[in-house]
């Protein structure tokens, strides 16, 4: 299928991700535009490191936030480094998250709160699955099913 032809006829998964971005004002050609950002971060690169705080600030919900986030990012960083490691915007959510960092709703223009929309968005239409074939379980067989002896 070439890509103009999956542009012409997209997928339902597609067609339902779409709604879901206009649905929040979002526009779907933002995933196309999304851009990754190198910073050094050595400590003689103040002007740089304060370029980065300022981007974060506008990511989350404001200047305090910040200094804050970039501690996580900058910490999360180093062991990714050393340890061979690659972060996606994904794995960098859940940083600020579990530094109990937000990130800033309503401004539509951030790629970090259109990937938050997307996982939150995921977690909604995933929690509640069925496995073919067989009927819903009561939440005590499946406990059962769970325990070990």
């Amino acid at each position: 299928m070439s890509s103009s032809n999956s542009v012409e006829n997209p997928s339902k998964a597609q067609i339902k991700l779409d709604d879901h971005l206009r649905a929040r004002r979002f526009d779907p050609r933002l995933c196309s535009a999304v851009r990754i950002k190198t910073v050094s971060a050595l400590p003689d690169a103040a002007d740089a490191t304060g370029a980065a705080k300022s981007e974060l600030a506008r990511v989350c919900t404001g200047a305090r936030a910040a200094p804050a986030a970039w501690a996580a990012l900058y910490r999360d960083a180093m062991a990714a480094i050393s340890n061979r490691e690659r972060r996606t915007l994904s794995d960098l959510l859940t940083i600020l998250r579990t530094s109990s960092i937000e990130v800033a709703k309503g401004t539509h223009d951030s790629p970090a709160e259109l990937a938050q929309s997307l996982l939150e968005w995921t977690k909604s239409n995933t929690e509640h699955f069925s496995v073919l074939a067989m009927p819903p379980l009561p939440i005590e067989v499946v406990g059962q099913i769970w325990t070990v002896s």
